[in-house]
């Protein structure tokens, strides 16, 4: 199967699953509003916080050595991987509950805090189970289970929503759903099932952390960059924590799209450096890349020129403020896109190290903006430190790339999407004065009308999206 046909079906599913996330949370912003809709956020924030530490990348991992190990070495690496998976989960829920005593001063909620992190392990454990037959490029059940599991939320959610009180309540329809993928997701691990740990050297461990550590590292910063706005907000209330993070779920929604494409190209690019062919590599994200900005870019425009009203439709008058905060937020829709790709190519490239360095000076100007801004500016200082923190990630993950000796990357055709990119703002500023209804749609036409008669010049040099141009043709 074709990259674009992989990352079609992936990002596909993936829509569909976080389409269904977004219907869950619409459901509880309309039945408990901003406050409701906060309790439920900020647990899984508080959780979310730590689950790079019970991680470790222990499935980029098994992709990093896939192709080093027979299918012995496999099994043993896969066993564990599952093994310090439950220890470091461990560690993790114990800093979750200690946080949450910390920044509630001293009156935390116990079980909702155990019931969000349950969640969130058992819906990571499922990812580390289906990556074997990720690495064989076997892709039915990372498109099938998760949206088993979403499907089980939403219907518990329309069972049981009249029956709750509070919106941290909703956390254990998670909980329950995601242990159902745990289960399925064994599947995925045919041929490299968890054996025992004979043969194991305790040499192996630490070389396991020790490779993990800086992906661990790198996402502890990302998830602090991501969540670490709605932690302090809860100090203020759990209301403009619903408010906020109402925006965010948006960016986040749309976000999907760019993991399923680096679902698809992480096995190409391991090869790519296994044949030791840097040119391959550079035209690989380059590719990738020049996508991204005119998909993600083109989106991010959109979403600045007509999120309020949009934010209206979906949340309802109550939602006052997410408009305002969803507009100033909507470059983050591209900026996201750019240091997932690059800093994930980066990493499958080894260089996790340098990585972790990067999004740690990301997680300081983050944090350190909203602990100064918060409380002057409230959410708009928030979005503000995020806007700051994000850009910085991007420029040096750019200089990064292209310093790397595994890929010789090339600029061909970025300029190229970059003007796309100004004559859609262009042509889209008129939608500023239509409902939703109308200037989704349309915005869509424009989009494609750009697009697709012209497809030779934007995508020139991208195989088969460019008409079968190759690299010379750019």
């Amino acid at each position: 199967m074709s990259m674009f046909k992989q990352s079609a079906l992936v990002t596909g599913a993936r829509v569909i699953d976080k389409g269904m996330s977004l219907a869950i949370v619409l459901v509880l912003s309309r039945h408990f509003g901003e406050q409701g809709l906060g309790e439920f956020n900020y647990f899984f924030a508080l959780a979310s916080l730590f689950m790079p530490l019970m991680d470790i990348s222990s499935g980029m991992t098994l992709l990093q050595r896939w192709h080093d190990r027979d299918a012995t070495g496999r099994r043993l690496l896969m066993t564990q991987l599952v093994i310090l998976k439950f220890g470091m989960g461990m560690l993790a829920l114990l800093l979750a509950f200690l946080s949450d005593a910390i920044n509630t001063g001293g009156n935390p909620n116990a079980w909702a805090v155990c019931a969000a992190f349950m969640a969130i392990f058992f819906d990571d454990l499922s990812e580390l189970l289906r990556r074997p037959a990720h690495a064989q490029g076997k892709y039915a059940l990372e498109v099938s289970v998760p949206l088993i599991s979403r499907i089980i939320q939403l219907i518990g959610v329309l069972l049981y929503l009249n029956k709750m009180t509070n919106g941290f309540q909703v956390i254990y329809i998670y909980m329950i759903a995601n242990s159902v993928e745990t289960a399925i997701s064994c599947f995925g691990t045919a041929g490299c099932a968890p054996t025992t740990l004979k043969g194991a050297k305790s040499s192996d461990w630490w070389d396991i952390l020790k490779n993990g550590a800086p992906f661990a590292m790198s996402g502890v910063f990302c998830m602090a960059a991501l969540h670490f706005d709605a932690i302090i907000l809860r100090r203020y209330s759990f209301a403009d924590v619903g408010a906020y993070t109402a925006a965010t779920r948006i960016i986040m929604v749309m976000n999907v799209l760019n993991g399923g494409v680096c679902h698809a190209l992480f096995p190409k690019l391991i090869k790519a450096k296994a044949d030791g062919d840097p040119g391959h590599t550079g035209w690989l994200i380059n590719g990738t890349l020049r996508g991204f900005i005119i998909l993600f870019g083109g989106i991010s425009i959109g979403g600045a020129i007509v999120g309020e009203h949009l934010m209206q439709l979906l949340y309802g008058d109550k939602f006052e403020q997410t408009g305002a905060i969803f507009r100033l937020l909507s470059p983050i829709i591209l900026l996201s896109a750019f240091y997932s790709l690059l800093g994930q190519c980066l990493e499958i490239l080894g260089e996790q190290a340098k990585v972790m360095k990067i999004y740690g000076i990301s997680a300081v100007v983050n944090i350190v903006g909203n602990l100064l801004l918060i409380p002057v500016y409230g959410m708009y200082g928030s979005a503000f430190a995020t806007l700051v923190s994000s850009a910085i990630t991007v420029a040096l993950l750019f200089v990064m790339i292209f310093n790397n000796k595994n890929v010789i990357m090339s600029r061909c055709g970025i300029g190229r999407a970059f003007i796309f990119l100004g004559i859609l703002t262009v042509l889209y500023i008129p939608l500023a004065r239509l409902t939703p209804w109308a200037a989704i749609p349309l915005g869509a036409l424009i989009f494609a009308g750009l697009m697709l008669p012209f497809r030779r010049y934007w995508l020139a040099g991208m195989g088969r999206l460019g008409g079968d141009s190759t690299p010379a043709d750019c």
